[in-house]
């Protein structure tokens, strides 16, 4: 299994995280690989849909998020930890995922009752969110609504049981491994 990691920045908690996913993944024979968002040099998205007409599958913007998306197309399991401000992913974070557009096809299926993109080279990939730091109940409530949606849109099963990463790093891995049956 190819696992993508990531996080918002680097901390005591992400860096955590990521130690933890690393020794899962070569525990059970993963490849895996982590972006730090913050430190990505990543233009927002120009909403050009050159990624779908101009360079079928390329981003049309020559930056790091072309190094995310190329790290993508792989992956069978991405695992996003975020602090969520105000009900979102983190800044950076939100900035690599809108720029993963050139992983859908401009035509569209039926999904849970739902119309949403095909997936380029009709991969589904398997998404988990692991939401971290201060904030409120109406926070995580938006903000699971957004995993939920951002998970149907990459036609991803939705996380069985809801998590919230308080800072240890083996919870994380092992609720990883419990999601997807490791």
């Amino acid at each position: 299994m190819n696992v993508l990691g990531l996080y918002d920045e680097k901390n005591d908690r992400t860096e955590g995280a990521v130690m933890a996913l690393t020794d899962w993944s070569r525990r059970w024979g993963h490849d895996a690989r982590f972006f730090d968002a913050s430190s990505l040099a990543i233009k927002p998205c120009l909403g050009c849909f050159g990624c779908w007409v101009k360079t079928p599958g390329t981003c049309v913007i020559a930056d790091d998020g072309r190094a995310f998306v190329e790290a993508l197309y792989p992956a069978d399991l991405v695992v996003i930890v975020t602090r969520i401000p105000f009900g979102s992913y983190a800044p950076s974070v939100k900035r690599a995922l809108d720029r993963s557009l050139p992983v859908l096809l401009p035509f569209f299926t039926v999904h849970e009752g739902e119309m949403h993109h095909v997936q380029r080279g009709g991969r589904c990939r398997r998404l988990l969110h692991a939401p971290y730091g201060d904030y409120g109940p109406e926070e995580l409530e938006t903000f699971l609504g957004l995993a939920r949606a951002h998970c149907d849109n990459l036609l991803s099963p939705r996380a069985r049981r809801r998590f919230e990463y308080g800072g240890e790093p083996e919870t994380l891995a092992s609720w990883v491994a419990w999601e997807v049956g490791a």
